[in-house]
């Protein structure tokens, strides 16, 4: 059996959804839990709305992220996640007039963009259309199916 994600109590499990045993998916009342571990080894953590440096290209701050996760670049994951969520236009412009969207998809980039035993996911589809809300929870799904464990607080009924 897994851990109980984000220290939630055993009687809050009946709350949960979950599209595969590595994909755990939380109500947002039980964010507090999950920003606690924010700062866990090997906790990628990811707020929403992400925190991003509005004044340096998302690829470089992709990049910075990776080094200071202990590699040289970013994972493959950020490149699939790059095509997936259609994102290359973004990534060599400054993040300060960005959609809420796309400030959205600047954070996922960073987070996959690093080494992680645990993605914890913020209501990681705000402020996505329609097509890149569905593309992101495949993504996620098919992460979660190869052995990646990911836990998302989130109330978008997508997850469902």
């Amino acid at each position: 059996m897994l851990p109980v994600p984000c220290g939630v109590a055993y009687g809050a499990l009946s709350r949960r959804r979950s599209l595969d045993p590595m994909l755990v998916v939380l109500p947002m009342s039980d964010l507090g839990p999950c920003s606690a571990r924010a700062d866990e080894p090997g906790v990628v953590f990811l707020p929403t709305p992400p925190v991003l440096d509005g004044t340096i290209p998302l690829e470089q701050q992709v990049v910075a992220a990776a080094i200071a996760g202990g590699i040289d670049e970013p994972t493959e994951l950020a490149d699939f996640a790059i095509e997936v969520l259609d994102a290359e236009p973004l990534l060599s412009r400054e993040p300060w007039p960005f959609s809420r969207g796309e400030q959205q998809i600047g954070g996922l980039l960073i987070a996959l963009g690093q080494p992680f035993r645990e993605l914890v996911l913020v209501d990681p589809t705000a402020g996505l259309d329609a097509r890149r809300r569905a593309s992101l929870v495949g993504f996620l799904s098919d992460l979660a199916a190869e052995g990646a464990r990911i836990t998302v607080v989130s109330d978008d009924p997508a997850f469902n």
